[in-house]
């Protein structure tokens, strides 16, 4: 990736110091008129780091047993990567549709969307590479 030189650091910005990769520094010093043996660092790796665990709302927040509920997730990647968002509805500890990218949940076919019940949208981004840790929105009981 970079020749010997007298830099003190290196700025990882090749495209081979890409995530998940391992760097090692070799370092020689010259004495005049010989340099000498070069001499490994230990391994500096590359890694991923996960997305935020994710703000998460569901809308509207009065709803029916036909209600079509919409779940919004925010997130930060500190690696600046793209990421998608999963959505899970549940009511209680049930799950009525279980992790997707379709962030919409039509309550009319689910016997959990009962008058009294409570419905939670839980939410994780995905980096590409990692999940952040799931969070669930406010619950939003049906009338």
């Amino acid at each position: 990736m970079q020749s010997y030189s007298t830099a003190k650091t290196f700025a990882c910005t090749s495209v081979l110091c890409r995530k998940n990769s391992d760097i090692t520094c070799y370092a020689k010093a010259f004495a005049g008129n010989a340099y000498s043996p070069a001499k490994a660092s230990s391994i500096a790796a590359i890694r991923n780091t996960a997305p935020t665990k994710p703000t998460v709302t569901l809308t509207p927040t009065t709803a029916y047993k036909n209600t079509v509920f919409t779940c919004a997730a925010t997130s930060t990647d500190i690696d600046n990567d793209s990421l998608a968002y999963y959505y899970e509805f549940r009511e209680g500890k049930n799950v009525l549709r279980a992790y997707l990218t379709n962030n919409k949940f039509d309550c009319s076919g689910s016997t959990g969307c009962a008058k009294g019940k409570s419905i939670t949208c839980y939410a994780k981004a995905f980096d590409g590479i990692d999940n952040s840790t799931e969070k669930g929105s406010s619950a939003v009981k049906i009338k």
